[in-house]
């Protein structure tokens, strides 16, 4: 990655030269008087599917309940987020689980209908499915800085908002399959595990994404082995730029970080 020219003027003036060794019939530059194009940040893409599968691979190998994910996009922005799903199902006491009843066990159940009797019987006692400490020391890094999902000055996450019930539908044949959804998970945050966080000269590096474009109705689903078509599969711009370059960025053009660029730890 090149560092960013903030020489307008020299860089106009050779323009200017170049432009004048140009003839009506062949308005172009000769080489090597080209304007110089300075690069200041790396670019990758990946669509739903890649990043759902890197982030399967992530937490599967974490928790035992760990049932799926969907890369989705904040209604009115253009700002990606990842949700985790859960099961019900009981691994065994040795297990590392990301949420649990109320009374701190799992029902065991795997159809809809058998758990919404438990669900039914947990919530009259004023208990649900929650986060464990082991759910909230491994993905507690990870939700992402907005004030629905974490107090912006204290940092507390309000999981009471973020982990929720719902049900997988999966392929035509099988019942549906109530899991527990923990939401407003920061891609970028999850980028910088999965990738470089310090460049090759020892500098920071900051990771922002966007939605490059969307793909109507293709092969995103929750669960690892669902095979079923969803609305919209996404396909993500993730730039990667060093500290020194965004500062630079900032002082020329009075560009601030946005909220999805998060530092490399």
């Amino acid at each position: 990655m090149s560092n960013l020219n903030t020489n307008e003027t020299t860089s106009n003036t050779n323009a200017e030269a170049a432009v004048k060794t140009a003839t009506v019939n062949d308005i172009s530059l000769p080489k090597g008087q080209h304007v110089p194009f300075d690069d200041v940040s790396s670019v990758e893409y990946f669509n739903s599917v890649q990043i759902k599968t890197l982030v399967d691979d992530l937490f599967g190998a974490v928790y035992s309940d760990y049932y799926g994910s969907l890369v989705e996009v904040v209604p009115g922005t253009n700002i990606p987020t990842i949700s985790l799903y859960f099961d019900h199902v009981n691994h065994g006491d040795d297990a590392i689980n990301a949420v649990t009843c109320g009374n701190g066990t799992k029902s065991g159940l795997k159809t809809l209908k058998a758990q919404m009797g438990f669900v039914t019987n947990m919530l009259n006692n004023g208990e649900g499915y929650q986060i464990t400490p082991d759910g909230i020391g491994g993905i507690g890094k990870f939700i992402a800085d907005v004030p629905f999902a974490k107090n912006l000055q204290t940092k507390e996450i309000y999981w009471k908002k973020i982990v929720t019930e719902t049900a997988d539908t999966p392929a035509f044949g099988y019942n549906p399959q109530q899991v527990t959804k923990v939401s407003c998970l920061d891609i970028t945050k999850i980028f910088n595990v999965l990738h470089e966080t310090v460049s090759e000269t020892g500098e920071k590096y900051f990771y922002h994404a966007d939605v490059f474009s969307s793909m109507p109705g293709t092969g995103q689903t929750m669960a690892f082995a669902n095979v079923r078509p969803v609305n919209n599969t996404y396909i993500f711009q993730i730039s990667r730029i060093t500290e020194s370059n965004l500062v630079k960025l900032n002082n020329t053009y009075g560009l601030a970080p946005m909220s999805n660029i998060r530092r490399g730890n």
